[in-house]
């Protein structure tokens, strides 16, 4: 570990959401964990949706 001591913030990044996630699988509640799965599907479902429906309207995308 002292041979690369700039990696270790890095590290640190990578390896949280893990730790974030493994925590939330540790403490919550069946009913927490399913709410925090639907909020995590609607915020990675919503942006795709918005994409595509502003890719149908602007005129630059639109087929002739």
């Amino acid at each position: 570990m002292t041979d690369y001591p700039s990696l270790k913030p890095v590290v640190r990044v990578g390896v949280a959401p893990a730790v974030a996630m493994s925590a939330v699988v540790v403490n919550t509640t069946p009913a927490k964990k399913m709410a925090i799965i639907a909020l995590l599907v609607l915020a990675s479902v919503t942006p795709a949706y918005w994409a595509m429906r502003r890719r149908g309207r602007d005129p630059e995308y639109t087929r002739e």
